[in-house]
């Protein structure tokens, strides 16, 4: 049985020898991964590492892969396309708004930062539409 859904993740690995992981976790009957465990629960085949697993985006600075894997999680919950393990509950609103890159905020959002020794505080911005394949 297969599944059109699909499950998110990141790691800091080259994609093969973490396909290599999940094989041996699944092989093995251990859950050690999500991924290992939705298989193994609902018994889907897992396939060749060219169909089961893509690299959504290349990233090299490690601290972003957390906020990529939320944004990725809620872009593919939006689409009707995520696991339901994987429900990443309520929305992120600027998660939300990088998701919805067709309809941009009509409004300014407006925050404070602060100034650095004496120069004028900037507390306006105007958010851009995201960057498609963000």
């Amino acid at each position: 049985m297969t599944s059109s859904k699909v499950h998110v993740g990141q790691t800091s690995q080259n994609l093969r020898q973490r396909y290599k992981e999940h094989a041996r976790y699944i092989k093995n009957n251990n859950p050690q991964s999500a991924y290992a465990l939705h298989i193994l629960n609902n018994q889907h085949e897992y396939g060749p590492m060219e169909k089961t697993m893509a690299l959504l985006k290349p990233i090299k600075n490690t601290s972003l892969l957390t906020p990529y894997e939320q944004f990725f999680i809620q872009a593919f919950h939006k689409s009707g396309r995520l696991v339901s393990k994987q429900n990443p509950g309520e929305p992120n609103p600027l998660l939300q708004m990088a998701i919805n890159t067709s309809h941009p905020p009509s409004r300014t959002v407006t925050f404070t930062v602060p100034a650095p020794n004496n120069a004028a505080p900037h507390n306006r911005y105007q958010p851009h539409p995201a960057e498609p394949g963000m």
